[in-house]
């Protein structure tokens, strides 16, 4: 395999990785969303609130987290970067990275050496200990609402002897 299509492959797979981090930030901030909802209209009682209002929380919460995640889309430069910070790289991908995309006046040499020590460099990143997988920030508070929403179901059962929300 040629080192040049190596290292593009290497920085493509940690740009999809921090990509998929990203996803799933917005998509437990979008449950956390809806389950705050749920709370609601389990508390209010459908004659206040209907469950289609359930529906129209998620999705206009997924839509909005898409949206946001389609602006924080991070560039090969930047996840580069990341990574050298990460691993104390000394800026060597994250250079690499610029002269692959544009190289500019910079000496050919130059170019092809860091090139060159940056696709040797990638081969032995580990890329789950360059981007560790980190817990989403709404994480706890989507737990949090899921463990009320199921209180109130469960006290509901218990006082009432139904699941009915009226």
């Amino acid at each position: 395999m040629d080192l040049r299509s190596s290292l593009i492959e290497f920085l493509a797979k940690a740009r999809k990785r921090s990509i998929l981090h990203l996803l799933l930030d917005y998509l437990v901030l979008s449950a956390a969303i809806v389950l705050g909802g749920a709370v609601i209209i389990l508390l209010a009682g459908t004659e206040v609130l209907s469950w289609l209002w359930l529906a129209v929380v998620g999705v206009v919460s997924i839509a909005a987290g898409l949206y946001l995640v389609r602006k924080r889309i991070p560039s090969v430069y930047l996840v580069a970067q990341w990574i050298d910070a990460r691993l104390k790289l000394a800026d060597t991908l994250s250079t690499a990275a610029f002269f692959l995309k544009s190289p500019g006046n910079a000496d050919a040499t130059v170019r092809e050496s860091q090139c060159h020590q940056a696709e040797q460099l990638a081969e032995s990143v580990d890329l789950k200990q360059a981007l560790p997988f980190a817990r989403p920030r709404a994480l706890y508070a989507a737990v949090g609402l899921a463990t009320v929403v199921a209180g109130v179901f469960l006290l509901r059962y218990v006082m009432l002897g139904s699941f009915d929300p009226r």
